[in-house]
């Protein structure tokens, strides 16, 4: 191989020229020795190509000005064109650099030929080529370069060049353009502050083409700066671009940029500058680009400028920034990103994935159509502040970030905010300090529609959202669902006070169709917290508040104080089943007033000084409901009670004496201090020691800075000397308290005895003192029972019953003497006996009333029971049916029964009654023969009615007729009253065996259980203290009426007893002992009346009201023969010829049936 000579090679481009190697490429080998060079230059430019195919430069070292390959040109009529351009071009095809120090290729225009698109003629083509550890390579100016399926490893600076250092490629001043395809930068590692690729005004291509293991000790890969106020549209396009394992990128301002499809990953950086920019006032868009496996000291983007991000993905990437996206002073778009585990690990507070600074001037952040989940950031992960921006959200899934500080944040002094179709779940603000897990504050117009906020965990305020520090507040929340969120207040929603400044202002608040449910707040609020003034103006509907919780107070809705103000109308909110530890509480405040909940009459109350007055409040919230501290959180808050003196106005001490400004001391308090539990504060032990007056009971509060109001009206408290047995005792002060006499040790006082003063005042001595017994007891110590004396009543009884006994006997002696007199006969002689009996047998009672055990009360109830009883019943058989069967004035139809022929021939015969007495004594006594009379009468009716039937009657025969002729008889009434009173008799008969029955069952039943009980009686106090035996069967009314006053109520029984049945007894004898001593007892006219009347003439009526005349006729006829039907109807059982008979319904009725014309 020839030696080429030093400057040797200078060549003028007149005409086409190519350098053509062999196929395994012709080197041309420096030997770093030697300072020869190409150099071509193009003075008139006719189109003239020149060409390198198959050239190796090796080893080539320049100094000076000295390159290896150096283009000249003069003309604008020279291009060197990549590819098979028809123009002529500068190509190298297949060639290879290695070694080489220094530039290896240099274009050159003069600057007095600059115009736009100049480079467009001066074109140089790399193809297939290899460069490898070159010490700078191309150097453009008003020339494009363009790189094609090129390796490019191991570059360095040209370390000839102090002014332009030049790595790969370098241009300045002029517009240049580089165009980088399908090729591979690798293994680079650029000492010093400089850049691979280092221009202004330049226009960059880069597609296909990766970057790995490429790095600067600046940190940038490129720095390229353009001009706002360039003529040549310059701009960066990166397509299909892979950084992996790189420096940052971009350096430089004033750029369009746009990458796309692009992967920037496996980065290592510790350095303080940003994997992709920090350029400053230029436009970036960045499209369909994959960031992962990122392990960065800065983020993504550092810099004043406007960013377009669409369709970007983020997987694990860490960083120790800022903020991953930094975005200053630009409206930023960001559109349908995905990020996956972000860790942003700087500064507490302050680092974020994305920080929003609008500076002075209002910009916007969009965010719509992204996902962001498991993520870490050690601040708000989204974060805006400025003067004035918009924020916009649509369409997006934030879920599982943890973040030291608010998820999305924006502290903007003014800030328009618009939040729609948010997924917002199980994110995570551990600050303690900051507020929610979306916060935002100062001047809002913040719209939140259609999300849904679940599962976020704020560790102070605002589960899911915190508004905080408002100066003035635009509001809709519309159709949202905050659920199962938790923080300390506020589980769902917070809402802080209002800054003062601009409360006047009232802007529109509207909050319909939400949903907050099963949210948590460890103190207050479960589902909302509010502290703002202005949200009472908020337009609500169709809220729900329901299944939250709160761990201290309002486990649906909170506000501190002032409810009408910081809370919306809950009336138009639906509250359910929200509660605190399990007790409902939908909603609650501070403790707002205590409430009296003892009844004292208009408020006052009048004691003895020295004694209790228990009392007992309860704390309520503004809303009325009792505070149910459930967790004592307002446990500490202690009342206070305070005594004024109506004349002095003065208060006391705790107790100490008060002394006044008289210096007179005048009363102490004790057990006035108490605390609230579960709202309620006791005193039971409030005991008042004070010098009899009146005095104001008044309340203070301790350990709580907030007002509690006294919702009722002062306490009037009157103090009163002590009681009469109580010994006055006055200490130093001259305070007055009572104090009970000291009696000896054996007296049970207050059990059976009282110990009485020996002095009134100062002196309590109990060799002095007395033990006085009370009421019930007696001996020296009081130990013995002192029972009710009976025995003035016993005496009563025996000076009231014999004589009354006496009367009796004589009664029923007379009664069994004039047995035949018909006013006994007719009245019922052995009625009249039963009923004397009876009036015996409950007058015996009477000497049991004083009863000491259970046979003497037995007995007791036995007598009286039965007597009482029997009376009744007896009663009942004269009253019953006397009522049915009596005869009324007028024209009674039982009067023309009684006249019917048949009747009365076979009954009795009046005629001869009228004459002779025995005659009608007999009649009575034919009864038997009438009866079968008339059976005999009814068979031959029964037989005209069916011919064939000749067997005898009978009973069921009877009764079938007796239902035709009552179905047919115009006075079915009268038969009526014959089967009621039949009836009746009968179910008399058959009962009262069994009331008796009962009686004594009941007596065995509760001695049995007084025998199971190992008692007999139960011993109890009366009302004067002595003591009496009670029984179990004791007149339960009396017992109501004189409870535990015995002797009162036996005295009360036995003449209120003695009085009615012994009225009782009279009206239903006197009668016949009246008639027989005048000797008329045979006579039925004195003691059965009828009365008849003529009819009305105008009215023809015996019922018109009008006064009528009484028709004097002799009715003995007809009230003897109603006596005796009378009788008939009444009898039952009857007693004849030493036999007992027994007289049926039916037979009775048959009688109806004699004569068809009675009717």
């Amino acid at each position: 191989m020839s030696k080429v000579l030093d400057y040797s090679i200078d060549v003028m481009v007149l005409s086409n020229i190519t350098l053509i190697g062999n196929e395994k490429g012709t080197e041309f080998d420096y030997k770093n020795g030697y300072r020869g060079a190409f150099s071509f230059t193009c003075l008139i430019g006719k189109g003239e190509t020149i060409k390198f195919k198959n050239i190796i430069f090796k080893n080539y070292l320049a100094q000076n000005k000295v390159y290896g390959l150096k283009i000249t040109s003069t003309s604008h009529n020279f291009f060197a064109i990549m590819d098979n351009y028809v123009k002529p071009q500068v190509l190298f095809n297949k060639c290879k650099f290695l070694n080489n120090h220094g530039k290896i290729i240099e274009t050159y225009r003069p600057s007095e030929y600059s115009y736009p698109n100049i480079y467009k003629s001066s074109i140089v083509q790399i193809k297939d080529s290899i460069f490898i550890n070159n010490y700078g390579v191309l150097y453009s100016h008003q020339s494009k370069f363009i790189l094609d399926n090129c390796y490019i490893s191991e570059l360095q600076v040209d370390t000839n060049e102090e002014e332009d250092p030049v790595v790969f490629f370098f241009s300045k001043f002029t517009v240049n353009f580089l165009d980088i395809k399908n090729s591979i930068f690798e293994n680079i590692n650029v000492k010093g502050p400089n850049f691979i690729i280092e221009s202004d005004f330049l226009i960059l291509e880069i597609n296909n083409t990766t970057f790995r293991n490429t790095h600067t000790d600046y940190g940038y890969l490129f720095s390229i700066t353009s001009h706002s106020s360039s003529e040549y549209h310059e701009y960066i396009k990166l397509n299909n671009i892979v950084l992996n394992d790189s420096s940052s990128l971009l350096h430089g301002n004033y750029n369009n940029c746009e990458i796309s499809n692009s992967v920037f990953q496996n980065i290592t950086m510790s350095s303080v500058f940003p994997v992709l920019t920090d350029s400053k006032y230029s436009n970036i868009t960045i499209l369909n680009t994959l960031f992962e496996n990122l392990n960065i000291i800065n983020g993504l983007i550092d810099g004043e400028s406007g960013y377009i991000i669409d369709n970007v993905k983020l997987r694990n990437i860490n960083s120790n920034s800022k903020a991953i996206f930094k975005f200053i002073y630009h409206d930023i778009f960001i559109n349908n990103i995905e990020i996956e585990n972000i860790k942003c690990n700087g500064e507490g507070k302050d680092s974020s994935f994305i920080f929003f600074d609008s500076g002075e001037d209002h910009k916007k952040l969009t965010i719509l159509n992204s996902n962001i989940k498991d993520s870490i950031s050690n601040g708000p992960f989204i974060k805006a502040i400025g003067n004035s921006n918009d924020m916009i959200i649509r369409n997006t899934n934030i879920n599982n970030i943890t973040s030291y500080g608010s998820v999305i944040e924006n502290i903007s002094t003014k800030a328009t905010i618009s939040i729609s179709n948010l997924n917002f779940t199980n994110n995570r603000n551990i600050n303690k300090m900051d507020c929610g897990s979306i916060h935002f504050s100062n001047d809002l117009h913040l719209s939140i529609k259609d999300s849904q906020l679940k599962n976020n965990i704020g560790k102070i305020n605002g589960g899911a959202l915190c508004i905080n520090n408002i100066l003035n507040m635009e509001l809709y929340l519309i159709s949202n669902i905050f659920e199962n969120n938790n923080a300390i207040n506020g589980g769902a929603l917070y809402l802080g006070k209002q800054d003062s400044i601009k409360q006047n202002i009232n802007r529109t608040i509207v909050i319909k169709n939400n949903i907050f449910r099963e949210n948590i707040a460890e103190n207050f609020g479960g589902g909302i917290y509010s502290e703002y003034s202005k949200l009472y103006l908020a337009e609500t509907d169709n809220n729900t508040i329901i299944h939250n919780e709160a761990g201290i107070m309002g486990g649906g809705a909170y506000s501190p104080k002032s409810v009408d103000k910081n809370l919306f109308d809950i009336k138009l909110c639906k509250f359910e089943n929200n509660t605190v530890n399990s007790d409902i509480n939908d909603y609650s405040s501070k403790p707002s007033f205590i409430s009296l909940n003892t009844t004292l009459e208009n408020n006052s109350v009048t004691i003895i000084t020295g004694g209790f007055l228990p009392l007992q409040f309860l704390l309520h919230d503004e809303f009325g409901n009792i505070m149910k501290d459930i967790t004592k959180y307002y446990s500490s808050i202690t009342l206070k009670l305070l005594l004024e003196n109506e004349d002095n106005k003065h208060s006391y001490g705790d107790g100490d004496y008060f002394q006044t400004e008289k210096k007179n001391v005048e009363y102490i308090l004790y057990g006035n201090l108490g605390s609230f539990i579960n709202g309620k504060c006791e005193l039971n032990n409030f005991r008042i020691f004070a010098n009899p007056n009146k005095y104001h009971l008044k309340f203070k509060f301790d350990n709580y800075k907030e007002t509690i109001n006294i919702n009722f009206d002062d306490i009037e408290i009157k103090v009163l000397t002590c009681k009469e047995n109580q010994i006055k005792m006055y200490d130093k002060n001259g305070i007055l308290h009572c104090e009970n006499p000291i009696c000896d040790n054996r007296c049970p006082i207050e059990i059976t005895a009282y110990c009485k003063s020996f002095y009134e005042e100062n002196i309590n001595d109990i060799n002095k003192n007395e033990c006085k017994c009370l009421p019930g007891w007696k001996s020296t110590f009081c130990g013995d029972r002192q029972y009710v004396d009976f025995s003035y009543f016993d005496n009563t009884m025996v000076v009231t019953q014999i004589p009354l006994y006496i009367l009796l006997f004589a009664y029923i002696i007379f009664i069994i003497l004039n047995k035949k007199a018909h006013i006994i006969k007719d009245q019922g002689y052995y009625k009249i006996l039963l009923f004397s009996f009876a009036f015996f047998i409950y007058n015996i009672s009477n000497f049991f009333s004083a009863y000491n055990n259970y046979a003497e009360c037995s007995f007791n109830f036995i007598f009286k029971h039965i007597g009482i009883s029997l009376m009744l019943v007896i009663f009942f058989v004269y009253i019953m049916p006397g009522l049915k069967l009596g005869i009324q004035a007028g024209e009674d139809n039982k009067l023309k029964l009684i006249d019917s022929e048949t009747i009365v021939s076979h009954i009795s015969n009046p005629d001869n009654c009228l004459h002779d007495k025995d005659t009608y004594f007999k009649e009575s006594k034919s009864l038997e023969r009438s009866k079968k009379y008339v059976l005999q009468s009814v068979e031959q009716k029964l037989n005209i009615m069916n011919p064939s039937n000749t067997e005898e009657i009978n009973d069921y025969q009877l009764k079938a007729k007796n239902k035709i002729i009552k179905k047919q008889n115009p006075n079915s009434n009268i038969m009526s009253y014959i089967e009621q009173i039949h009836s009746s008799i009968i179910k008399i008969l058959i009962i009262y065996p069994f009331y008796v029955i009962l009686i004594f069952f009941l007596i065995l039943i509760i001695k049995l259980k007084y025998n199971n009980s190992n008692k007999e009686l139960s011993v109890i106090q009366s009302n004067n203290g002595n003591w009496i035996y009670k029984c179990d069967l004791e007149n339960i009314y009396g017992y109501l009426i004189l409870n535990n006053q015995r002797y009162s109520r036996i005295f009360f029984e036995y003449i209120l007893n003695s009085i009615c049945y012994s009225a009782f007894f009279i009206l239903l004898s006197w009668d016949k002992v009246y008639y027989i001593i005048k000797k008329e007892s045979n006579n039925p006219n004195k003691y059965f009346l009828i009365e008849k009347y003529e009819k009305c003439s105008i009215h023809n009526s015996l019922t018109c009201g009008c006064q009528l005349n009484r028709i004097d006729k002799d009715n003995t006829v007809s009230i003897k023969k109603y006596i005796n039907f009378y009788k008939l109807c009444t009898s039952v059982i009857e007693f004849q010829e030493g036999s007992i008979r027994i007289i049926k319904e039916s037979f009775k009725l048959s009688i109806m049936s004699i004569n068809d014309n009675m009717f």
